[in-house]
């Protein structure tokens, strides 16, 4: 790039030009008056430091690509002016995101969202997932400093969808947005050291959209995000991450009734971790190929992967904690409980123990649950109740639906009221009992209300 002359030389106008961006479009998300720009663009009128650092993370260089650090002392002065306290800070100042550039990350350019959003719902865009595609085929660019950001953001929102701080349905517009930046960052060129670990964040945020489409019931579209965070976690040399991908990919063959696809994809998962992840992820997918063989009705083979589950330790190594995937006694107690909750036939004597096993795991899940992780309890509650109906205890049933459907009115997932309604089918028997019938009234109040929503296919 040829430098731009002036009182105050820099390659601004050039950086424009090769993002992609108008001047205009820059000017409006950068928050700076368009003459301003110009001027800048221009050399006649130095760039304060915070906003180099705004403009350069926008524009996806390096401050030092826009205005070059040399022995001209003009050069030098666009960092170093009169108008701005303090010079460019270096990398390890810079750890802590400033509040202009949170501010300007979290805003929505109005220039990508208004393709996402229309009137009444969030739509999976068909470009934005191409362009996810194509930009895991080109070399990319960013900071070290965006980068820890961007891991931090995505972090929150996976926060943010365990503990239901907002309905999936809400929060996947945010992620969106959120993954729309990154695939910005992927189109650009940069190190391979630093694209690999912007295709890990990546990956982490299509497993989220994916995620909270699945919690929608909008399956086959949540399959596109998890083919897409394969694709990036391959890229990105992260086995783990692609493993734990298949896995959430299973669950949306399981949940649409296709087993045997869901058990593929999870084996796929184990066999690209074999010998090389940690024990936690290792569990964590032996207790979801777990609960698939409980649905084949592969007794065996279930118990077989519980066991080998069963030895993963309470928290992941120091260094090791990954905000993509939470695995803990809670989590196994909960699959443990579901699969022997599946396992058990009423026909089968041999079985009769599996009931009990089930409902003390299911049990302890729930008491091992961390009270931040609501979106989870629900599912447990539902799958305890379960258990009572498999007894014939139509109050304990009832009881615990009661408590869950107080849950799901803040969660509002469609596949935990699937979930519901399956256990509403079995109790049908009792449907004339007080506690069916308190039952049914409650979940018709809060369908009616709209405090949870019920898939239609």
């Amino acid at each position: 790039m040829s430098m731009k002359q002036g009182k105050f030389p820099n390659n601004l106008r050039a950086c424009i030009k090769e993002s992609g961006y108008t001047t205009q479009e820059i000017a409006q998300e950068a928050d700076i008056p368009l003459r301003t720009l110009f001027d800048y663009c221009g050399g006649k009128t130095s760039i304060p430091r915070k906003r180099l650092e705004i403009l350069a993370n926008l524009l996806g260089y390096p401050a030092e690509a826009i205005v070059p650090v040399n022995n001209n002392l003009s050069a030098v002065s666009l960092i170093t002016s009169r108008n701005t306290r303090e010079t460019i800070p270096t990398l390890p100042e810079t750890y802590e995101v400033e509040k202009p550039r949170r501010e300007l990350l979290q805003q929505t350019p109005s220039f990508v969202s208004a393709a996402l959003m229309t009137s009444s719902n969030i739509l999976l865009n068909e470009d934005l997932l191409s362009r996810f595609s194509n930009a895991l085929t080109k070399p990319s660019s960013t900071d070290e400093t965006t980068l820890n950001y961007l891991e931090i953001k995505t972090a929150s929102y996976w926060r943010d969808r365990h503990s239901a701080i907002v309905a999936s349905s809400y929060l996947f517009s945010y992620v969106v947005e959120h993954l729309q930046r990154v695939i910005i960052l992927l189109e650009r060129p940069s190190f391979p050291s630093i694209r690999t670990r912007l295709c890990c964040i990546a990956s982490g945020i299509a497993q989220l959209a994916g995620h909270l489409l699945f919690d929608m019931s909008e399956f086959a579209r949540a399959r596109n995000f998890h083919q897409l965070a394969i694709a990036a976690a391959q890229e990105g040399q992260n086995q783990a991450l692609e493993a734990v991908a298949w896995a959430r990919m299973s669950f949306t063959w399981t949940y649409s009734g296709n087993p045997l696809e869901a058990l593929r994809c999870i084996q796929e998962a184990r066999r690209i971790t074999t010998g090389n992840v940690n024990a936690t992820v290792r569990a964590y997918l032996a207790v979801v190929e777990a609960e698939i063989e409980a649905i084949l009705g592969n007794s065996k083979s279930c118990l077989k992967l519980l066991e080998i589950a069963e030895h993963v330790e309470d928290l992941p190594p120091p260094g090791e904690e990954i905000y993509w995937l939470h695995f803990d006694r809670s989590r196994f107690a909960g699959y443990q409980g579901t699969c022997f909750k599946t396992l058990y036939n009423p026909e089968d004597s041999k079985t009769y123990i599996f009931l009990r096993t089930a409902q003390n795991a299911l049990r302890d899940a729930l008491t091992l649950l961390d009270p931040a992780r609501l979106q989870r309890r629900p599912t447990l509650l539902i799958d305890l109740a379960g258990t009572y109906a498999q007894q014939g205890d139509v109050e304990g049933a009832c009881k615990y639906a009661v408590q869950a459907l107080s849950i799901m009115a803040q969660t509002k997932s469609r596949t935990v009221t699937k979930r519901l309604l399956a256990l509403q089918q079995k109790l049908e028997t009792w449907k004339d009992t007080s506690f069916v019938k308190n039952l049914d009234q409650q979940m018709a109040s809060l369908v009616t209300s709209g405090d949870i929503e019920v898939a239609h296919e």
